[in-house]
């Protein structure tokens, strides 16, 4: 199901453009009010994504989609996410995550002595030319998982590290926290 359909209209409208024309011309049929019936494809999804980085004016769209997330149609997990003590206890959200939105975001907590990181586990190399639609998906999911961190530990970016395997894209230096 593509139940983060209001996300993606969300993000658009911060990005300044309507994404309704994006979905007409890829044949998209879309129902806010019945999300559960709402379906796309992975291929269709990833032109969807690379219709919105080019319609974007001024901003990034796959950070601003992953900073403007929310769990709007399931609330039960941005409460459990906002309410866990501590971000080890947070990370349990990404077995319901896989689960319930997308199976293919599947991150797992891997410890090292003090060190933590959370790592996604993925198919695809985003270093690959035809991987750079999937390396926008990495950014809008970190985007979030910093937003919903942030909630949890406000300091969070203090001691935080994003390492990503494809290159830095042009646009890194305008999302740079000091």
């Amino acid at each position: 199901p593509f139940i983060t359909l209001p996300n993606w209209v969300n993000a658009a409208a911060h990005c300044g453009f309507n994404i309704r024309p994006i979905f007409d011309e890829l044949g998209i049929q879309t129902d806010l009010v019945n999300l559960e019936d709402a379906t796309i494809s992975l291929p269709l999804l990833g032109q969807v994504m690379d219709a919105c980085v080019e319609r974007s004016r001024e901003q990034h769209f796959p950070f601003v989609l992953g900073e403007t997330f929310a769990f709007d149609y399931l609330p039960d997990i941005a409460t459990f996410v906002v309410t866990s003590p501590t971000l080890r206890q947070a990370v349990r959200v990404f077995d319901w995550v896989r689960t319930l939105i997308n199976p293919m975001i599947d991150v797992r907590l891997e410890e090292e002595g003090e060190l933590a990181r959370l790592v996604l586990v993925r198919d695809q190399d985003p270093a690959e030319p035809e991987g750079r639609v999937g390396a926008y998906f990495v950014e809008s999911l970190f985007a979030a998982i910093i937003k919903f961190g942030r909630a949890i530990a406000a300091d969070l970016e203090a001691d935080a590290v994003l390492r990503l395997r494809f290159p830095e894209p042009r646009y890194a230096a305008v999302y740079a926290r000091s």
